[in-house]
């Protein structure tokens, strides 16, 4: 990557993450920890992209720092050294070696390793004295990158009483280094590389001393910048480097693979050249989902579909809700809401909803997955991780499923408070203002009993989700037999089934089933694959199909969900102007609707709930 090559941004402007550490330095703090994205190159004004480690020696240099030494747990000490000539290289090995102690050995093409004997890495308890002794010096401007922290100082997972004599002198080191004042005075400067879910509390929690900086995931421009650049490395001549697919543009590329990094990318490019064919859109969802699996450490998975809210059955409340909200975002209103939920019956669709919802909005879609760990912190370190994954990926949606469990009550017992501390932590977060129109939380539950109330309330707008009508039936199965790969044959009646009571409440998942049944005995009756699925085959599948839930516990479900509903124009046979004439009401329905407003009875549906409660405690 130094070719020599204009490689400056366009935009002209550092890293936030790097204004932000230059900052703190300027304020006198001596140590900041860089977390997350350490590991990527770094693309900024004037030098070539470089991985985060020689970039930050580089970008000191450039600041007048004499002597940067790099520490880490394996490599022990090492000098940097390049861009110095011979005797410059002498004379800074010479200074390290006064101020320290300690002996050096390398070259000064590179760096200098430092032990007693060649060959050999200093001693940690030789070494991080030393160190000590150098950051204390006024008249040696030093930098002090410790790498790979997480080894040096790992969390102790709440048994600090048994870590190592290392670890707990190594831990202390750092701590003292943030709080020293000498150091501070001498303008010397700590770097520590690690991940933050795993490094000690003395060194990232409250208090410690040091500035805690996540390094963020490469924006739009830098990513349409670094792309510029591989662009005119391969026009150089440059082999190893692939060329973007004919129809994809620069501007396109550069907004695909958001979620990736700058050397995610640099790969993406090298492989198309090895397998001799142009980077496409789906190299690029394929990297860009792995990336965001092995930075979110699997916290995180990313959802991609092809079709928008065009392909949703249905629905037709929920579809409108979510074109208005689309039009307001390209409108780039800040009234949209920040966290939406989806509550009603399971197997209904939510989550199609959302797939599709992300894909006409042309933004990603990141599924929350598990973050709940048995070890004291961890929980609460993959979620700050997650949610920083969340931030460098907007605009995005985060789409928490089956969040009455994801989450948890604040007030779950037994697991010493984890719990109320995620809920805060999410809600926090989520009620940033910066976050508007830029990060939409979507939540679904198939238990909106169980919901916290408070979470409820955060969540500006709730959407019911019941069991398809019969004119939504109709429009269901065929789009149903299409994704099976299957059709109907021109005898089906499905204003016929559409009616038949074992379908009153039955979920898409059971329609699958019961249309794959009546596919399998159209085909063996038939004696031939793929044979059209008649009206009888169909009818005796769904009269032969067993409901698998509680119709009290759907009920349940439906009324509860409904109640949560935010606006009436929400209710599924309602719209902002009144009632839709073609939306027949579910028969538990009619008594708690009044028939000419389309208003719920919220008392009628109160009385209701509790009788249905009592019943099902039987």
């Amino acid at each position: 990557m130094s070719q020599k090559l204009d490689t400056s941004p366009s935009h002209g402007d550092a890293p936030r993450w790097l204004r932000e550490m230059d900052r703190a330095f300027r304020a006198g703090i001596p140590g900041c920890v860089l977390t997350f994205n350490i590991h990527d190159y770094v693309l900024a004004p004037g030098v070539p992209p470089s991985r985060l480690r020689p970039f930050l020696a580089q970008h000191f240099k450039r600041q007048d720092i004499e002597l940067v030494v790099f520490f880490s747990r394996a490599g022990g000490c090492e000098l940097w050294l390049a861009d110095l000539d011979e005797r410059g290289a002498r004379q800074t090995v010479e200074r390290f070696e006064r101020h320290t102690g300690l002996r050096a050995h390398g070259d000064a093409a590179g760096g200098a390793e430092v032990g007693r004997e060649s060959g050999a890495t200093a001693d940690l308890r030789e070494a991080l004295p030393a160190l000590t002794r150098l950051l204390r010096q006024r008249n040696v401007r030093t930098a002090v990158i410790v790498d790979y922290a997480h080894f040096l100082a790992p969390a102790t997972q709440g048994m600090s009483a048994i870590a190592s004599p290392d670890h707990v002198l190594a831990v202390e080191t750092l701590h003292r280094w943030s709080l020293d004042e000498t150091i501070r005075m001498a303008g010397n400067r700590v770097v520590v590389l690690g991940d933050d879910g795993h490094l000690s509390e003395l060194i990232v929690g409250q208090g410690s001393g040091f500035k805690v900086i996540a390094v963020d995931l490469p924006d739009l421009a830098t990513r349409a910048d670094f792309i510029a650049l591989l662009e005119r490395l391969t026009a150089s001549g440059r082999r190893e480097f692939g060329r973007l697919a004919e129809d994809l543009t620069r501007d396109e590329s550069a907004a695909l693979t958001a979620g990736l990094g700058l050397a995610d990318i640099d790969g993406l490019v090298r492989t198309a050249a090895v397998e001799g064919t142009p980077v496409s859109r789906e190299a690029i969802r394929y990297a860009k989902s792995g990336a965001i699996r092995a930075l979110g450490r699997d916290l995180v998975e990313v959802f991609e579909t092809t079709r928008g809210l065009e392909a949703v059955a249905g629905l037709r409340h929920v579809v409108e809700y979510l074109e208005d909200v689309t039009a307001l975002l390209r409108m780039g209103s800040r009234t949209v809401p920040r966290a939406i939920l989806l509550a009603g019956v399971p197997g209904v669709g939510k989550t199609f909803v959302v797939k599709s919802w992300a894909h006409s909005l042309g933004w990603n879609c990141l599924a929350m997955r598990s973050i709940r760990s048995k070890w004291v912190g961890q929980s609460e370190a993959n979620l700050e991780r997650m949610l920083q994954l969340v931030h460098c990926l907007a605009p995005c949606i985060l789409f928490t499923d089956e969040v009455d469990a994801s989450i948890g009550r604040r007030e779950a017992g037994g697991d010493s408070g984890v719990s109320e501390r995620l809920f805060g932590r999410l809600l926090e977060f989520t009620s940033l203002e910066e976050h508007r129109g830029r990060v939409l939380w979507v939540g679904a539950t198939n238990r909106p009993d169980l919901l916290d109330p408070a979470l409820v309330d955060r969540f500006g707008v709730v959407l019911p989700f019941l069991a398809p009508s019969p004119p939504e039936l109709q429009s269901f199965l065929p789009i149903l037999a299409g994704q099976l790969g299957r059709a109907f044959a021109a005898d089906v009646r499905l204003e016929e089934l559409a009616s038949l009571e074992p379908l009153r409440c039955i979920s898409a998942r059971g329609l699958l089933e019961v249309i794959a049944a009546a596919a399998n005995w159209t085909d063996r009756d038939a004696g031939r694959p793929n044979s059209p699925i008649d009206h009888a085959h169909l009818l005796a599948a769904v009269l032969d199909h067993r409901a698998d839930f509680n119709p009290l516990e759907h009920e349940l479900i439906a009324l509860t969900a409904l109640r949560l509903t935010s606006f009436s124009s929400l209710l599924p046979w309602r719209t902002r102007t009144g009632v839709r004439a073609d939306y027949p009401l579910p028969a538990y329905l009619l008594p708690l609707v009044d028939h000419e407003t389309g208003l719920l009875g919220d008392a009628q549906v109160d009385d209701r709930l509790a009788h249905l409660r009592q019943v099902i405690r039987r």
